[in-house]
């Protein structure tokens, strides 16, 4: 099934790069087409005019070696060689554009499985979703995306991360990925969490996105003043990403995670005050009790009957 999904989900992303290879091929023909076909004419112009001065060229110098043995023949009419009215041939605008189409095809299935997939939004989605699905929150950390793929492409292989050193009769022992409900800007329970795709740290979407408009970092523009993207540093103590607001994406699977875990500190939280409740109650009947209600039951206690004294047999 999973092998399934997996095929399934690559379809869908290489279906989606084929349409941007149409648009950007369409886009690229609007722009460049009449440019080409105009160069394309006047190189073929050029080409047959050098050409056509060649042939003229070396007829002059036959006919003037020939020209005292030459008869002069009756009904002839001397005069410059015919113009060659063969059409000049242009590539047709569906031929540049199978042409382009089919370069950046090929240009695609060069990159390898991991730059196709691995740095795709929704495929890392995907990988989440799955990982959360087979392992929930009990599970060891998802692997990062540069190891999801072989050199021949295929999905590497699941490792289980154990201790170096340990002995084979040690349990083994998975580090388990630390969760935090709560935004490190707001140190409120997130809403709305955005996750970078540069580190493992999640923020609340209208806190960090505000946080980079008031920045005055800037990345990836010219030496010109205000140029560039608009970035901070991970808020998170110890991390030095840069990030922008391109490097942040919705985590669906982070809002599933911290719901569970929201509802399993509710459910405790629940219990807890249960405990609470029926304690004080346990302990009031229990002082509430009288020495007396320690006696025994009716049915417990001694019986004595009286059967008469043996003078009354004499009689």
């Amino acid at each position: 099934m999973t092998k399934r999904l997996e095929e399934g989900m690559r379809g869908v992303i290489d279906g989606g790069e084929a349409l941007l290879r149409l648009e950007e091929s369409i886009n690229w023909l609007r722009g460049h087409a009449p440019g080409a076909l105009r160069d394309e004419y006047t190189t073929q112009v050029t080409q047959r005019s050098q050409s056509e001065a060649q042939s003229q060229r070396k007829r002059g110098r036959g006919e003037a070696e020939d020209e005292e043995d030459e008869d002069e023949d009756e009904g002839s009419s001397p005069g410059p060689t015919p113009l060659n009215m063969e059409r000049i041939a242009l590539t047709g605008t569906s031929e540049m554009y199978a042409e382009r189409l089919q370069r950046r095809k090929t240009e695609y299935l060069t990159f390898s499985h991991g730059a196709r997939y691995s740095k795709n939004n929704a495929y890392i989605g995907f990988k989440k979703m799955v990982h959360d699905a087979k392992y929930g929150d009990n599970g060891p950390p998802m692997q990062h995306p540069d190891t999801w793929f072989t050199e021949t492409g295929s999905p590497a292989p699941g490792i289980t991360a154990a201790l170096n050193g340990a002995d084979e009769d040690d349990d083994i022992v998975i580090d388990k990925a630390t969760i935090s409900t709560r935004c490190p800007l707001t140190l409120q329970p997130f809403v709305e969490p955005y996750t970078s795709k540069k580190c493992p740290h999640s923020f609340e979407m209208d806190h960090v996105l505000d946080f980079i408009r008031r920045s005055n970092i800037r990345v990836g523009g010219g030496v010109g003043r205000g140029q560039g993207e608009r970035a901070i540093q991970c808020p998170v103590a110890g991390c030095d990403q840069l990030l922008t607001a391109n490097d942040l994406a919705p985590d669906p699977i982070l809002i599933r995670k911290i719901k569970r875990m929201q509802a399993i500190e509710a459910r405790r939280a629940d219990e807890s005050d249960m405990e609470d409740d029926v304690s004080p109650r346990r302990r009031t009947a229990e002082e509430s009790r009288s020495p007396s209600d320690d006696v025994f039951p009716v049915t417990q206690q001694s019986i004595v009957l009286d059967l008469g004294s043996g003078d009354e047999d004499e009689d």
